[in-house]
């Protein structure tokens, strides 16, 4: 079911690590990096996949993972829209990416991607190929989520169930503005 502006996303914090580094919530992604700014979060530490257009008017919950390595994995969970889904895989095939299916267990993501030729210099070819992901994203029920990269998806499928305290899903209290907890 689609989420209206102003209804929380039921269940959506579940999908998040209760150990993230950052959780937020709220009720349009269009504000969202407006909202990050004003909270000194700059648009380089978020997801590649944020500069895509088209982002839907809807509740979403979003974590960045904690940094366990130099990757800057997130997580976007948004009520599934699957005209807005198609959407935004336009827009990324628009920037040059491919929306490719890749199997992750036994789920299927749309990964966005990109090949660009290896270089041993500064003109050498290598003879190999380096892929770029942008992002990816599944459906789960009525949920669609996103992540930065194959091992921040990869994650949060692994996760056991039980690591979602209570506790944790108390930190997501909405009301009409973004939450950010630290």
């Amino acid at each position: 079911s689609d989420a209206q502006p102003g209804h929380r996303l039921v269940g959506g914090e579940q999908f998040l690590p209760a150990n993230s580094t950052i959780a937020l919530t709220g009720h349009d992604l269009s504000h969202l990096i407006a909202a990050l700014a004003s909270v000194k979060i700059a648009k380089p530490m978020l997801p590649d996949f944020f500069r895509l257009d088209h982002w839907p008017t809807a509740d979403y919950v979003m974590g960045q993972l904690t940094a366990q390595s130099s990757t800057n994995d997130w997580i976007l969970v948004i009520a599934r829209d699957p005209e807005q889904i198609a959407k935004l895989d336009e827009a990324a095939m628009a920037e040059g990416y491919s929306a490719v299916p890749v199997a992750i267990g036994e789920h299927t993501a749309v990964t966005w991607t990109r090949f660009k030729a290896r270089l041993a210099g500064q003109r050498q070819f290598s003879g190999g190929l380096e892929t770029e992901i942008l992002g990816l994203h599944l459906s789960q029920g009525d949920r669609e989520i996103f992540a930065s990269s194959l091992g921040a998806m990869h994650h949060l499928l692994a996760r056991d169930e039980s690591n979602v305290t209570a506790e944790h899903r108390a930190l997501y209290a909405s009301d009409r503005t973004p939450a950010v907890h630290r």
